[in-house]
Parts: structure tokens; C-alpha cells; sequence
């Protein structure tokens, strides 16, 4: 299965990230781990 990420998407991740990451150091990098491994898990 491939698994397509639209650009709309992908910005909501990037913003994701950085307020996970304002919140503390490195927790912006488990919320994108953690996305990656249950898109992994689906496909």
C-alpha cells in the first residue's frame, strides 16, 4: 500500500512538530517518530 501525504498535510505536520517542540526539547521528534511508525504499521 503507499500512503501519499498531501502538502496541506504535511504543513500540519511541520506545525505540529513545533509546538511539540516548544513544549520541550525533543518531543517534537517522538510526536514525527511516532506518526512514521503508525503510517509504517498501516502500509
Amino acid at each position: 500500500m503507499r500512503i501519499r501525504i498531501l502538502k496541506s498535510a504535511q504543513e500540519d505536520l511541520r506545525e505540529g512538530y513545533w509546538f511539540y517542540e516548544s513544549q520541550e526539547a525533543g518531543v517534537g521528534d517522538y510526536f514525527l517518530d511516532s506518526l512514521n511508525s503508525d503510517i509504517d504499521r498501516i502500509s
